[in-house]
């Protein structure tokens, strides 16, 4: 029996979203996602995470929502950040466990801290969008999702609905260049990127790929430029005007560590472009997002950007033996966890992959006594309020359909939308950690106009 609440969930995201679960589940499109195969990309023929069978359907409403979460919010965060650790660089590089200097340069450049390539994870709950972690620099997953429309058009039970229906995917590494490309232009810096890669990404012809981006991007946005490949930074000079490379002089480098000097020196002069700079330990701290939730009635921020905290941002605080004020009553915060531990999450704040992930609706007494234990005696701990997602429709088995929670990959290069996927887990299932690494499926999104 279909739950009428559940197709109204999917009719948020467009009506039709919601004409495809009526489609689906009449046996139009009940099976499983075929074998990717050889007609895939050679990264993704042994792509390590299940793909789910059902794409989603976003219409403008939506996507809409989806730009005010990573367009407006780093900006916030910048801003609560640097009132937090106002005049005291020290005390932000003790928190955030950075070198000195890199937590003077943070506080000396302030507002141009630059967020130039970012993923938001957030929760769709039954309050409005939430924001449970951000995610920043070249190792963020979920790009490679748009590779895959081939495949989810190609399945016998999409064809007849994606045939009366105009639906596009987002071109996330495109948007990506894209926004390179541009970026180096407003500087002025020649338009020339030098991407640091690895054997296996090589062998895999991931480089191919890039190249390909970069030149039908390259020729959408006209000029000249040039896309290079290396394995280290060691062939990296660093000259009176910015950073060379045989001769030619850069205008950004990607996946590289953010520990080499040469680009540290270049980026605080303004000379390259460089998304995984020293500060990712800094905006990707997911104790940021509490900084920002805890400044939003100082004063810091005018009445728009309060109601935008408000809708986006979750209760979240530092794990620490203090006193809080939780929906108007206030009691120690280790009190707190223990009498509610259903309301909330407990996490690190540098984890990846859903690792050291402690959600209290599925952890028993005795090992969340020892969570909040652990978070007291350790720094660098968080407590988020739990965000439940709303219930939607999901392919199950091998025939059929479930419920699912679903956690959303919202892109967003500097201050602009680039796209997003998704993570769905059955619902109330496992620990509720809804990661790839811990089964969760991976579905494609689609853009639509109703």
């Amino acid at each position: 029996m279909i739950d009428a609440t559940i197709i109204e969930h999917h009719r948020r995201m467009s009506q039709t979203a919601a004409d495809f679960i009526d489609y689906a589940v009449s046996g139009n499109s009940l099976g499983r996602l075929s074998d990717l195969g050889q007609d895939v990309h050679p990264m993704f023929r042994d792509y390590p995470y299940a793909l789910h069978a059902w794409p989603w359907f976003l219409g403008p409403a939506m996507r809409e929502r989806l730009r005010g979460s990573v367009e407006r919010i780093p900006a916030l965060l910048n801003r609560a950040i640097l009132a937090e650790f106002d005049g005291a660089p020290d005390e932000l590089a003790d928190y955030y466990g950075v070198p000195g200097p890199v937590a003077h340069l943070f506080v000396e450049l302030g507002s141009e801290t630059p967020y130039m390539l970012q993923r938001t994870d957030a929760v769709l709950t039954a309050t409005g969008m939430k924001i449970v972690e951000l995610n920043v620099g070249s190792s963020i997953g979920g790009w490679q999702i748009h590779w895959m429309d081939r495949h989810y058009r190609q399945q016998e039970g999409l064809v007849p609905f994606l045939a009366r229906h105009e639906c596009r995917t987002v071109d996330i590494p495109d948007a990506f260049m894209g926004y390179l490309i541009g970026a180096m232009r407003d500087k002025g810096f020649d338009t020339r990127v030098l991407f640091l890669i690895t054997e296996e990404f090589e062998r895999l012809q991931g480089h191919v790929a890039l190249r390909e981006i970069f030149e039908r991007t390259l020729a959408r946005c006209g000029g000249a430029g040039e896309i290079l490949f290396a394995r280290t930074a060691d062939g990296l000079e660093g000259r009176a005007d910015g950073v060379y490379l045989d001769g030619s002089r850069l205008g950004a480098v990607m996946n590289s560590r953010p520990d080499n000097q040469v680009l540290a020196r270049a980026a605080v002069r303004g000379q390259i472009l460089w998304p995984d700079n020293p500060f990712d330990a800094v905006l990707g701290d997911k104790r940021s997002l509490s900084i920002l939730y805890q400044h939003k009635d100082t004063g810091l921020f005018d009445a728009a950007e309060r109601a935008l905290i408000e809708e986006f941002v979750p209760w979240s605080v530092a794990l620490t033996d203090t006193e809080v004020e939780f929906e108007g009553t206030r009691m120690a915060l280790p009190a707190l966890l223990r009498e509610q531990r259903h309301r909330f999450v407990i996490k690190t704040a540098v984890g990846q992959q859903g690792d050291d992930v402690f959600i209290g609706k599925f952890t028993d007494a005795a090992e969340w006594a020892e969570v909040v234990e652990r978070g007291l005696r350790e720094p660098g701990w968080l407590v988020q309020e739990f965000c439940v997602s709303l219930p939607f429709y999901g392919q199950h088995g091998e025939q059929g359909y479930g419920i699912y929670d679903v956690v959303w990959g919202i892109f967003g290069f500097g201050d602009s939308y680039g796209g997003c996927w998704l993570r769905l887990m059955e619902k109330d299932s496992g620990n509720g950690v809804i990661n790839s690494a811990k089964g969760a499926q991976e579905a494609i999104v689609y853009d639509v106009d109703r």
